[in-house]
């Protein structure tokens, strides 16, 4: 399967999408910690009423987390589940590889044997450490 050239395509859309998708929310997160501890001045500036740039880009961070979870969504929907659905049918369909299996054997039901001691009589309960009725 490894060998597969459309496992290998799949494993390469898979790590650009994450690589792309991962290194955008992270450097737009990363713009907006260095804005915050940097740029006071610019991130103070009112946009309407009470609403900063700093409030306006904090909504836009979670904004953009949802934006970027429906876009890969729609991207493997339409790039990476079809190959990958593709190929799971094909391994499903192929014999493993490897040394064929022994036959099943019927189980074995040991022979009943004897208690190695007899209950006596008792109050019914069981004494753990002694190992015996009471």
């Amino acid at each position: 399967m490894a060998g597969d050239e459309r496992f290998r395509r799949l494993n390469r859309r898979f790590r650009r999408t994450v690589a792309v998708t991962a290194g955008g929310f992270l450097g737009w997160y990363f713009l907006y910690v260095a804005l915050s501890a940097f740029a006071r001045g610019f991130m103070a500036r009112p946009v309407a009423g009470h609403v900063n740039v700093a409030m306006l880009l904090g909504v836009l961070q979670f904004a953009s987390t949802f934006v970027l979870a429906a876009a890969f969504v729609a991207y493997a929907r339409r790039r990476l589940d079809p190959l990958a659905a593709e190929l799971r049918a094909e391994a499903e369909e192929r014999p493993a590889p490897g040394p064929p299996a022994p036959p099943a054997r019927a189980p074995s039901v040991a022979p009943a044997t004897a208690a190695p001691f007899a209950p006596r009589a008792s109050d019914g309960r069981w004494d753990v450490r002694m190992g015996e009725a009471r």
